[in-house]
């Protein structure tokens, strides 16, 4: 993972795991907004073929770097990071300093967020999490941001971008909780999810 790791040096990381166009769609209107040298973006698709690359790629104003041409000298000078190969995700959120975990902003379900969870990271994912117990737990729990709308998106990642305290708070609670609950956490993950 030195890719990663050159690619990050001593910036804020945020992984945008298992993302869908819903939850790219708020994304790309951030970061196009918002241009800081302090931040870094790792987009790691669900969707990893070319066409769907290539149009995450253009909808991103800063300048971006794919993972399969990370010999390229533009990745340390890169903003975002694009993960176009299967079988990361784990590993890069072990960099990460807060997730966003896609799926449920828009109608295809939440994806794993336990994965970012055991690395001790605040979590952010969408509002369409009635079939996904792990996740209401999360959030009563207080590690988990679960966001309705832009403004909401909006909101909350700045406040964990401009307040590490903060971040850290939430990260210790999903840690803890991981710890706490692990037969629980694996009862709900083999809960048959209609």
């Amino acid at each position: 993972m030195d890719i990663i790791k050159a690619f990050v040096a001593q910036n804020i990381c945020v992984v945008i795991g298992s993302s869908w166009p819903e939850d790219e769609a708020l994304w790309f209107q951030f970061i196009n907004k918002n241009e800081s040298a302090a931040v870094k973006y790792i987009i790691v698709p669900h969707n990893v073929d070319q066409p769907h690359i290539s149009a995450i790629k253009s909808k991103i104003q800063q300048q971006t770097a794919l993972y399969s041409q990370s010999n390229n000298p533009i990745l340390k000078a890169s903003q975002v990071l694009i993960v176009d190969t299967i079988g990361l995700l784990s590993s890069i959120y072990s960099y990460a300093h807060i997730a966003y975990v896609g799926g449920a902003v828009g109608t295809t379900g939440l994806h794993n967020i336990l994965e970012p969870a055991v690395f001790g990271i605040p979590i952010i994912i969408g509002n369409r999490i009635d079939k996904f117990p792990e996740a209401k737990a999360m959030i009563k729990n207080g590690g988990v941001i679960s966001i309705r709308n832009y403004e909401t998106f909006e909101q909350s990642f700045t406040k964990l971008v401009q307040n590490a305290d903060y971040r850290h708070q939430l990260g210790a609670k999903n840690k803890k909780f991981v710890e706490l609950n692990e037969g629980a956490v694996n009862q709900i993950i083999t809960t048959t999810r209609i």
